[in-house]
């Protein structure tokens, strides 16, 4: 005869993941995978390094897949699809050393 409890005793309870969709491949990868860039109060597109700023967001992939460089290195004319007019701005941000922390596989954490 066994426990009634002796089944519950190896149950982990999973964790919800986050998921998020990448605006230039357009793969969902959950959160902390990606980094987030928020639209503020003047219409400026800025690099949200805590992913929890107000306003409308884009999330692109930070990591690289094998052999295919991460969204976040993607070409200029790839972000004109999503940034419009600001694709130029967002592509400077992403070429600064201010995203260097987010690559690392450190992104947006939950």
């Amino acid at each position: 005869m066994t426990t009634p409890h002796a089944s519950k005793q190896h149950q982990y309870v999973q964790r919800h993941v986050p998921l998020r969709r990448c605006v230039v491949c357009r793969k969902q990868r959950p959160q902390a995978e990606l980094v987030r860039f928020y639209r503020d109060d003047t219409g400026q597109w800025q690099l949200d390094v805590t992913c929890k700023a107000g306003g409308r967001g884009a999330w692109l992939c930070a990591l690289a897949e094998a052999g295919q460089p991460a969204c976040t290195q993607a070409s200029l004319k790839t972000l004109q699809r999503f940034f419009r007019g600001q694709a130029q701005r967002v592509y400077d941000i992403l070429q600064t050393d201010a995203l260097q922390t987010n690559t690392t596989g450190e992104g947006c954490q939950s």
